[in-house]
């Protein structure tokens, strides 16, 4: 340790009342005061940050000593905190270029490494993952019980998340980090997440990072890394992300596309996810309620991912409304779940021949797509679905009437189906709908 002086907080620095006397408070139970060492550093962070990245904050803060000191103050440790999270944008970029590293190439442009950035990200993420860990979060915990975080896939997540940053080979320029860090709304919640928790202070940016997943028993587990499920809900609409609900996998009710479809019918939005052969994991988001019938549903929310062998998200392009599609027991229809692009030309397609299904070479609905598996046609190895946010109310508690009885024109005919796909409204369908009149 340094001195024993007073941990007040100099009002110079970025923290209001409040947070100053907050992180005052932290230090004196842990036993700290006004002045820090490496050593001090390693103490107070050890939970919070994987030892590379304690490592290269803890250089960075010591570079900021005054003259010869082997010490800094209160002011000089809160710098990283002020820098990335409560800095201008120059302040961001320049704070986090001299924390990874960063040279002048040919040109005589301020560059870092690319390779050097992932690693940094990769570091951070699983640095937030400990901070969990240590505070012993329950969301957390929903998903770790059975499968621990792989440092192998946060660092292909971390390529997935990294992926639009532009670059020449391996230089990225600090005028294009800026530009990306703007934008990347995961790596600021991270920053928020686990830099407030090294202050004992709350998130400056508060987004629901890790969602609490509900699963039917202690025994049920699933594929996914909490990294691949921390990317994916990083896409999900804000009011889905805070629940994800365990409705189907292969491995707990077997293959059976009848099960699959009474499984997420009328669930809400959706989570689908598939482990095919030759290692292709990928999946799609559906963003509202799907059952059976010849339409297509969903909106500009829905997106296809990747997760192995490489990460990769693709949002909506606009370009068509054909987001998805879900039928079964027609003759004339395809039977199955498809996601974009069109009849047999799907972005990705599970035939309801549980256990087969299709990805094609492009896909208009949907962003920058790539075919999601090395041949089209691929066998299913296994397959989750989950329900994202809240469930659904039903009809009972919306107060509304569940019906009952149909009339024979509610029997819909393959002929039917066809014509409302081709744009043909079946106004007749509505003989039989109006109430009764009492009087």
């Amino acid at each position: 340790m340094g001195g024993k002086q007073s941990s007040e907080i100099p009002s110079r620095s970025s923290l209001n009342p409040t947070e100053r006397k907050r992180l005052s408070t932290f230090l004196e139970k842990k036993g700290s005061h006004s002045q820090f060492n490496r050593h001090d550093m390693e103490r107070l962070w050890t939970g919070y940050l994987v030892p590379d990245l304690l490592k290269s904050y803890s250089e960075y803060l010591m570079k900021q000593a005054k003259g010869k000191q082997n010490y800094i103050g209160i002011e000089e440790f809160v710098w990283i905190y002020s820098a990335l999270i409560r800095g201008d944008q120059d302040e961001k970029v320049n704070t986090l270029a001299d924390v990874i590293g960063s040279q002048k190439n040919s040109s005589g442009q301020v560059v870092i490494s690319f390779k050097s950035l992932c690693k940094y990200i990769a570091d951070l993420l699983e640095s937030y993952l400990l901070g969990l860990k240590t505070q012993n979060d329950p969301n957390y915990n929903s998903w770790t019980h059975h499968k621990k975080p792989e440092r192998a896939v946060m660092e292909l997540v971390t390529h997935g998340i990294c992926s639009d940053l532009q670059r020449q080979d391996d230089e990225v320029q600090v005028s294009d980090l800026q530009r990306w860090l703007h934008t990347s709304a995961v790596v600021a919640v991270l920053h928020s997440y686990v830099l407030g928790s090294l202050y004992s202070l709350e998130p400056e940016v508060k987004d629901t990072v890790v969602p609490q997943a509900v699963l039917p028993t202690i025994k049920t587990h699933t594929f996914l890394d909490l990294a691949e499920v921390i990317y994916i809900n990083s896409f999900i609409p804000n009011q889905h992300r805070t629940l994800w609900r365990f409705l189907f996998s292969t491995q707990t009710h077997g293959e059976s596309f009848a099960k699959f479809i009474g499984s997420i019918s009328n669930k809400g939005a959706l989570v689908i996810v598939i482990q095919a052969e030759n290692h292709c994991t990928f999946g799609g988001f559906i963003s509202e309620n799907v059952s059976p019938g010849p339409r297509w549903v969903g909106d500009g929310d829905c997106f296809l991912f990747r997760l192995s062998p490489v990460v990769e998200i693709f949002p909506s392009t606009g370009y068509n409304d054909h987001y998805v599609y879900l039928n079964s027991h027609q003759q004339s229809l395809p039977n199955g779940l498809g996601m974009g692009g069109q009849y047999s030309y799907w972005g990705l397609w599970l035939d309801s021949q549980f256990g087969v299904g299709e990805c094609s070479e492009s896909c208009t609905t949907y962003k920058d797509y790539k075919m999601m598996t090395k041949k089209k046609k691929f066998r299913i190895v296994k397959l989750e679905a989950w329900g994202v946010g809240d469930p659904p109310l039903t009809a009972h508690e919306r107060g509304e009437r569940e019906t009952a009885g149909t009339t024979v024109l509610d029997r819909e005919s393959d002929s039917t189906h066809l014509l409302e796909m081709a744009g043909r409204k079946m106004y007749s369908k509505r003989i039989g709908k109006d109430p009764v009149d009492p009087n």
